[in-house]
């Protein structure tokens, strides 16, 4: 008997598409569907119940925004995080990232807003603006009744001291439009301690332009461009 990889190929699949029929999900439209078409399946999509439109809102004058987020590899995992400050029109204003050791996913994201609140309030930020794609944690500092892990627990009191003499907002995003925000957490694992930029990395200067952020105020880039 002569073994052909080509009829090989044809059976597995014939086999696929015969027991696929047989299944009943939905599949999410992404790089996996090209798969399954290869192999002679027609995948039945998942339909968005609505849609949504992501939009990264600039803050008004005098106001600085900052956008957190944090990242582990596990829960717990190795963890960082990172954020970046825009003022008017959008223009960068200075970025952040931390190692932060082993944690759990809402350990980094509430340090990410502490440690945001620790900068602003340092620099003498009176007026702030905190964006963040964790709701959980959003939720915490717009209570009065959570306490924190012990081990964030001075800090935490600390930086609710600081926001008695700050201006805060906090709002909430999805992850694709906190991009910048997740590229600065990754950079965060990279570093052995707290880095602060007054100019903005190579690693997330493609991001910014892509999501159409201005990286120099505009009297700049005109003399740069005239």
């Amino acid at each position: 008997m002569v073994f052909s990889i080509c009829l090989s190929l044809r059976e597995c699949k014939a086999k696929i598409a015969f027991l696929c029929k047989l299944c009943h999900g939905y599949v999410f439209p992404n790089s996996d569907v090209s798969v399954f078409i290869s192999l002679g399946i027609k995948p039945s999509l998942v339909r968005a119940s609505k849609i949504l439109p992501v939009i990264w809102s600039v803050p008004p004058y005098g106001w600085f925004k900052i956008n957190t987020d944090g990242l582990s590899k596990g829960n717990p995992g190795q963890s960082a995080c990172g954020g970046i400050i825009r003022i008017c029109h959008g223009v960068f204003h200075g970025c952040f990232a931390m190692p932060l050791g082993s944690r759990t996913t809402f350990f980094f994201e509430l340090m990410a807003i502490i440690l945001a609140i620790e900068i602003a309030s340092k620099k003498g930020w009176n007026n702030v603006w905190i964006e963040s794609d964790s709701l959980s944690a959003i939720n915490c500092f717009q209570s009065n009744d959570f306490l924190p892990y012990w081990e964030l627990y001075s800090r935490w009191m600390d930086c609710k001291f600081r926001l008695h003499n700050m201006q805060v907002k906090f709002s909430h995003t999805f992850c694709e439009g906190n991009r910048v925000a997740d590229c600065l957490a990754n950079l965060g694992l990279q570093s052995s301690e707290l880095i602060f930029w007054d100019h903005p990395p190579v690693e997330i200067q493609l991001v910014c332009r892509f999501m159409g952020f201005p990286l120099l105020p505009f009297f700049l880039m005109y003399s740069f461009e005239g």
